[in-house]
């Protein structure tokens, strides 16, 4: 069988320079776009970004005051980490489509683009199975991978699904507006270093990460068997 010749590099640089100028579009898109949810008293809510992250958590005065009264914390740390998942997993589900749709209309100068027929270069389609075939492993390590952060009397873990598996709150803040502040901040910072972690392999200055170059069924399948607990 005859195969086309490798591409010179050279003649591809245009074409790499435009994708990824339509990934920095993609990334200011996905930032912009808002997901909310609210726990069912509404004592607190939380507001998702499509990158995914938290842009607003709020924790009403009544509900700290409660859960002072009481001597227990788990039940809001709960509520913050199940609030915090309802609006940031849709958020990503959302995006997943969003990247899906862009990505099919990138193409590198017709070399390879979604859905079309794999290029006629030797070795070439052998090499993108074994590279289909490790997606779900390393879909399994993503998943299984944690990151923690935590701002004043609030620890949070975030896996690299960028799913909040763990809240845990160690004394009583001053005020509900301060808890929540620093709730949203103990969120974001693993998030965003998972963020960082997952797009190390990509030469690219797209800030897109590798959850969101997957299936939103992928990440709904993971959604199902998380592990972790607030407490």
């Amino acid at each position: 069988m005859a195969f086309d010749p490798i591409p010179d590099p050279a003649t591809l640089i245009d074409a790499v320079f435009r994708i990824e100028r339509q990934l920095a579009l993609l990334d200011d898109q996905l930032d912009a776009a808002r997901v909310a949810a609210s726990s069912t008293d509404g004592a607190v809510t939380a507001t998702a970004s499509g990158t995914p992250r938290l842009v607003a958590l709020t924790i009403t005065p009544a509900a700290l005051a409660a859960a002072d009264a009481a001597e227990n914390l788990g039940p809001l740390a709960n509520a913050v980490r199940d609030v915090a998942n309802q609006a940031l997993g849709p958020a990503q589900d959302a995006s997943a489509i969003t990247t899906g749709n862009v990505a099919s209309g990138l193409s590198l100068q017709g070399i390879c683009a979604p859905s079309a027929a794999l290029p006629n270069i030797a070795g070439f389609a052998e090499a993108a199975a074994a590279l289909t075939a490790e997606v779900p492993l390393v879909d399994q390590r993503v998943a299984a991978r944690l990151f923690q952060g935590q701002v004043g009397p609030v620890t949070a873990v975030v896996n690299g699904h960028f799913e909040v598996t763990r809240v845990v709150i160690a004394g009583f803040p001053a005020d509900a507006d301060t808890l929540a502040e620093q709730a949203l901040q103990a969120i974001n910072w693993p998030s965003r270093r998972c963020r960082e972690w997952s797009i190390k392999p990509f030469m690219t200055r797209s800030r897109t990460p590798w959850p969101l170059l997957t299936s939103a069924s992928t990440r709904a399948a993971h959604s199902s068997s998380k592990t972790g607990s607030s407490s």
